[in-house]
């Protein structure tokens, strides 16, 4: 009988110390998971790789500015002069001595820096306008000069004394009859160039100037 009760208490001890040994194995299996659910952070990583995309973007846009080597807001150039040589003809147009065509570096060295620039990029080809205080010229994607405009009577452009403010009359007794001519309009053509002088009818007045390529 006692030998029969011994036989029974250990196999309730084994059972115990089964049981016991499996809530151990229990416990120590759930701590990856606690851990797995502490140590994901994906905001974190995400918006601080989106902060260095942005400053590398402000960073790249401030270098294209200031790396603009024809452009000075301070640029204070020297009267422009058109020689006796440079002013327009039909065999030669030109405006401000200039011609369309010409490459940028030799229109830059004329002119010197300018005070702003902008693109037009809505046309088909897009032009690099530089402004100046009294007329600006614009570039095609080649760099060569695609036109020249006066903004002002301030300036002699080069068109043997005709400038903006001067008559119609004036005008066409100087460069001579226009290949067009409206009552808004006086166009001198001349091998794919074309010298446009836009008039104020009521007024009898040259309003713009603009030499530019076909």
């Amino acid at each position: 009988m006692i030998h029969q009760s011994r036989f029974t208490l250990a196999i309730l001890t084994s059972i115990v110390i089964t049981i016991l040994a499996g809530c151990g194995n229990t416990g120590e299996s759930a701590k990856p998971v606690s851990t797995q659910e502490q140590t994901v952070q994906p905001e974190y990583s995400d918006s601080s790789s989106s902060a260095s995309r942005q400053s590398t973007s402000r960073t790249f846009i401030s270098s294209q500015s200031n790396n603009e080597p024809f452009v000075d807001p301070k640029a204070d150039n020297p009267p422009l002069h058109v020689n006796e040589q440079d002013q327009f003809t039909p065999a030669k147009p030109a405006l401000l001595g200039l011609q369309p065509g010409m490459d940028i570096l030799e229109v830059m060295d004329k002119l010197g820096k300018a005070k702003s620039f902008f693109k037009m990029e809505e046309t088909r080809n897009p032009v690099t306008v530089y402004e100046y205080a009294d007329f600006s010229v614009g570039f095609n994607g080649n760099r060569k000069l695609k036109f020249v405009e006066i903004k002002n009577d301030k300036i002699n452009p080069g068109l043997h004394g005709v400038k903006i403010g001067s008559s119609t009359k004036d005008a066409v007794n100087t460069l001579g009859l226009p290949s067009t001519k409206t009552s808004y309009v006086l166009a001198y053509e001349s091998g794919g160039t074309i010298l446009r002088l836009d008039v104020d009818p009521k007024l009898d007045q040259v309003l713009s100037i603009k030499l530019f390529k076909e």
